[in-house]
């Protein structure tokens, strides 16, 4: 079933970026999509808008993500060190482009690679929701502390600003919650514009 799902997700995916849209075109410049990959800034609401409303600007998104995961692993192949200090990290972007509001499903990937949402019921059927650092991420040391006292708080927001989960990450990198709302996340996610995000809390 979670195979189905996952497969479901990938070709509504696609058919979402081949849409034909009348009079598309790309209407958020690279400098924009750029900084919303690496953190450095937030889309606002109406970016946002832009980005779901037009194939042609998520397809520019997704091309400039992927190039930007394939510069991310030549460089951890290569053994190079990004400089790229936590203080510069504003937080990642997520765009949940398909769900299955019927079944438990996931990950869901921020745009630059560096965190996932995964989901899992538990022995009592309660949803666990689990945020996951990618260990090479280049602010990872920073957050994954082995005492608390030094460690950072760290939010996932829905799309329109409001709190999903906030803890502390454990020494593996994740974060583990108890799901506390009715709405499964996902949908929570897709009524909230259908994006996430994940900063450091204030």
């Amino acid at each position: 079933m979670a195979k189905r799902s996952q497969m479901d997700t990938a070709i509504l995916e696609q058919v979402l970026l081949r849409r034909l849209v009348p009079g598309d075109s790309v209407r958020l410049a690279d400098e924009t999509l750029r900084a919303a990959l690496d953190g450095s800034r937030v889309l606002n609401a109406e970016q946002r808008k832009a980005l779901q409303g037009s194939p042609m600007t998520l397809r520019r998104f997704r091309a400039l993500s992927l190039e930007r995961s394939a510069a991310t692993r030549s460089s951890a192949q290569s053994g190079s060190v990004r400089a790229d200090p936590l203080p510069r990290w504003q937080g990642s972007e997520g765009l949940l482009l398909a769900a299955d509001s019927g079944t438990v499903t996931g990950p869901i990937h921020t745009s630059d690679g560096l965190w996932s949402l995964h989901f899992q019921r538990d022995l009592d059927d309660h949803l666990q929701v689990f945020l996951k650092l990618d260990p090479q991420a280049p602010f990872a040391a920073e957050l994954v502390a082995n005492d608390a006292a030094s460690s950072r708080l760290v939010d996932v927001l829905d799309g329109e600003g409001m709190l999903l989960m906030t803890g502390r990450l454990d020494a593996d990198g994740e974060l583990q919650v108890a799901w506390p709302y009715d709405v499964l996340p996902w949908v929570r996610i897709a009524q909230a514009g259908g994006a996430f995000r994940v900063e450091l809390a204030p």
